[in-house]
């Protein structure tokens, strides 16, 4: 199996390559190996940030044919993400679903899992828009105060706010 929109792949190697492979008497066979996958997202950005994406998932087959490999889900509970967590986006949704490619040498079984993400509009105010209007109330704070103080306190408030916004962004 390969997986089509990945980016970039690695291989789990701690102390030995964790690969698990089991033939049962029935003839199938359990294969398992751990790899960490980046896979693309193209997002719509119009309506950012309250805009909503769906990024894929895909794994098909590589030299396997229908007749020889056809690709399942579990049927119980096929994508597990216990501890997945994001700053920007929640996770509302997996739906996987079964897919086939059709090419000139042949019929191929594919998976596809989608993630539906809902963005967090509460990391973009305190990372995004409390900041920017922080400042703007400063430096207007400092126009109308006069100009021998302004150095100062635009230099500190500039400083702080972004000590804030990073500090907040790193707790995540």
């Amino acid at each position: 199996v390969y997986f089509p929109n990945a980016k970039e792949a690695d291989f789990q190697f701690v102390t030995v390559p964790n690969v698990l492979v089991r033939i049962h008497p029935d003839g199938k066979i359990l294969y398992m190996l751990r790899l960490k996958v980046t896979f693309s997202c193209m997002m719509d950005l119009s309506k950012f940030p309250l805009d909503r994406q769906i990024c894929t998932m895909e794994v098909a087959s590589f030299s396997k044919t229908v007749e020889e490999l056809i690709l399942e889900w579990k049927k119980e509970d096929p994508i597990v993400t216990a501890t997945l967590g994001m700053t920007q986006f929640d996770m509302v949704d997996i739906v996987a679903s079964k897919c086939h490619e059709s090419f000139q040498i042949g019929n191929y079984s594919c998976l596809v899992a989608e993630f539906h993400l809902a963005r967090l509009l509460g990391f973009h105010l305190v990372q995004s828009y409390l900041p920017t209007i922080l400042m703007v109330v400063i430096f207007m704070g400092c126009v109308l105060d006069g100009r021998q103080r302004c150095p100062g306190r635009v230099t500190l408030g500039i400083t702080t706010l972004l000590t804030v916004s990073s500090k907040a962004t790193s707790e995540y």
